[in-house]
């Protein structure tokens, strides 16, 4: 990210997110580019917003938005360096799915986007989500990285789209499930909480049964437990307090009580 970018990016940031006058693609592009800076000021603070601000505020043609949603897809950024031969690429592909989640977002509220777009979306999506393998929070070096909250937020989108049915919920509750039985790492950084709020997203389209939930949990609460340490605590602590922030996102509902 070279130095008249990052006083660009700071000076739309100073004036309340106003394009007027500007390269919206070309402004786009270097976002793009730089969407996994390892600067968390620069990544968090301007790149996020700056790109999240032209997604969301109608700067973009429909067909640009598309086209974005592609470039966000690609190998170089959401499957960007799944064996982590690179430092931080994890930073690449996790920024990357935050604004595929505000793509999905505006998709939501506009209908913007044709069918086949949000299928592949989906199943690329769903691709990367089971094979990122770096599970950090937060990073005191770059920051947040927070691939599998940023994989939540993507996850409420999706079960937000009316004719996404049964069988992708499925797929995505599967998924979910699978990835927070995790022994090689202790989720810390609220993903539990960023989960329920995507399951519960999904539960409440009330497209999958009573009996398939129930079957769920069972499923995600029973595991091998290892046999060393610290990976037998990491994965009971991961169990836990994932169900218990989805049984205390549920409880206040009569609907599910």
């Amino acid at each position: 990210m070279n130095d008249s970018l990052f006083k660009q990016l700071l000076h739309i940031k100073s004036r309340g997110y106003v394009f007027k006058d500007l390269n919206k693609r070309a402004l786009v592009d270097a976002t793009l580019e730089a969407i996994g800076h390892k600067d968390s000021k620069k990544r968090d603070d301007l790149i996020y917003p700056v790109l999240g601000h032209l997604l969301k505020d109608g700067h973009l043609s429909e067909n640009h938005l598309k086209d974005i949603l592609y470039v966000l897809l690609d190998s170089n950024h959401l499957m960007y360096d799944l064996d982590n031969v690179h430092a931080y690429s994890v930073l690449t592909r996790s920024f990357s799915a935050l604004q595929i989640g505000v793509v999905l977002e505006v998709h939501l509220q506009q209908q913007l986007i044709e069918r086949p777009a949000i299928e592949y979306a989906f199943d690329t999506f769903l691709d990367y989500f089971e094979k990122e393998q770096v599970f950090d929070g937060y990073n005191k070096e770059v920051g947040w990285m927070h691939s599998i909250a940023h994989s939540a937020d993507v996850f409420k989108e999706f079960m937000q789209i009316p004719w996404l049915g049964e069988t992708k919920i499925k797929l995505i509750f599967e998924a979910i499930g699978q990835k927070m039985k995790q022994s090689t790492h202790c989720f810390i950084f609220n993903e539990d909480e960023r989960m329920a709020v995507a399951l519960k997203s999904g539960i409440e389209r009330h497209i999958l049964s009573e009996n398939y939930l129930k079957e769920w949990i069972d499923k995600v609460a029973t595991y091998d437990k290892p046999s060393t340490l610290p990976e037998q605590i990491y994965l009971e602590n991961n169990v836990k307090n994932f169900l218990r922030s989805l049984y205390f996102r549920l409880v206040g509902c009569e609907h599910y009580k």
